[in-house]
């Protein structure tokens, strides 16, 4: 059995309808199979609106290494990579 070793959740609200779905939803499919390739032990979760409800971007909260939780948004050009490199 394998330990996850972070958490990321993306708020499914920030993900705007675009001709290849859901926002959120696509990024979190990336962004699983981006992990898995490369082997991490990560677990990408939607999750409802975090409140923080940005224009151009979507909001995404990851476990810190202090124990904690980061919220973020991050631009919709550089989702999948921005977050790929913190975990």
């Amino acid at each position: 059995m394998n330990k996850i070793k972070k958490v990321v959740l993306i708020c499914s609200s920030c993900g705007k309808e675009t001709e290849t779905g859901n926002a959120s939803q696509n990024l979190q499919r990336k962004l699983e199979k981006a992990m898995k390739e490369a082997g991490k032990d990560n677990l990408v979760l939607l999750t409802s609106c975090l409140d923080i409800c940005p224009k151009n971007g979507i909001t995404v909260g990851y476990s810190s290494s202090s124990g904690g939780v980061v919220l973020e948004v991050v631009s919709n050009s550089l989702q999948e990579e921005m977050i790929f490199n913190k975990m």
